[in-house]
């Protein structure tokens, strides 16, 4: 396993180019891959060359479409289809070896079965165009009850569901686990043991805590935490138990709000250094 700085998820937009040498003086060991430059392929060999060159990984690529969206209709699919064939090729010439998309736990139009048929159609497409490129692709469920009881239908929101979307899809990898969203879904010990029972089918790890002064089934999808500040997940014990569970791919903290503006306060070098921090903590627990 190894730990990643995603700008994304602290709201930096910029220089990808600076943000590897921040992660690589920090002590972190890989940098998220940059969605803009997959369209700017001799920009983008460059700065995988300045990757490789400071030691580092990639993170975890993320798709140009939210393909399982509720708004993303067969048109606007097609286009990311072909967007993703152009991308994927980019960044296998890169080195990057893992993605992943999230499946939205409601919809507002179809039953479970016609949307799990319809997901599976797509996640097929989705993941025989990585797969070609040698990009290992997972799903991420989403726990949140907000995302849940959004709309009409609801729809897979654990490891298993997600798992078995991977299955009858045909994906030779999985899943991401978030440990917010397998909070917010309860917590089940199960599940974490089901997860590190297939870590050889696992794309990612994402680590966090939930909001202080809420309940499970009151978190908000967007509102989260940086791992081991609000003591409301045991983030440091399930990323030591993937660690020894040979779990060999990319882990990221992902606080999203407000941490995001606490970051965009202190900017993108003090935020490596303070992610860093994290991971050592995650560690040493």
């Amino acid at each position: 396993m190894y730990t990643v700085y995603e700008p994304k998820f602290y709201s930096f937009n910029g220089d990808y180019f600076t943000y590897a040498k921040l992660a690589a003086d920090a002590g972190i060991e890989a940098i998220g891959v940059p969605s803009a430059l997959l369209d700017q392929e001799n920009r983008a060999l460059e700065l995988a060359r300045l990757v490789w060159e400071l030691g580092l990984r990639w993170g975890i690529m993320f798709t140009p479409v939210d393909f399982y969206a509720a708004d993303v209709d067969d048109t606007l699919f097609e286009r990311g289809i072909e967007t993703l064939k152009r991308q994927a090729q980019t960044a296998a010439k890169m080195g990057v070896r893992y993605a992943y998309n999230h499946i939205w736990s409601s919809n507002p139009e179809r039953s479970f079965e016609r949307n799990f048929d319809w997901h599976v159609r797509r996640i097929r497409r989705v993941g025989r165009i990585f797969e070609d490129n040698g990009i290992r692709y997972g799903l991420e469920f989403l726990g949140p009850r907000d995302v849940l009881h959004r709309y009409e239908h609801p729809f897979v929101h654990s490891i298993a569901g997600v798992c078995a979307l991977a299955d009858a899809a045909e994906l030779k990898a999985a899943f991401l686990f978030d440990t917010y969203h397998w909070y917010c879904e309860g917590a089940r010990l199960d599940d974490l043991y089901f997860a590190l029972a297939h870590t050889d089918r696992m794309v990612g790890l994402h680590v966090n805590d939930a909001a202080a002064g809420r309940k499970p089934e009151e978190q908000l999808d967007m509102e989260r935490a940086m791992p081991m500040t609000t003591g409301l997940i045991d983030a440091g014990k399930i990323y030591q138990l993937f660690g020894s569970h040979g779990y060999e791919g990319p882990a990221a903290c992902e606080p999203l709000h407000p941490s995001m503006e606490h970051f965009q306060e202190i900017g993108a070098q003090a935020t490596a250094q303070e992610i860093a921090r994290a991971y050592q903590m995650l560690a040493s627990r």
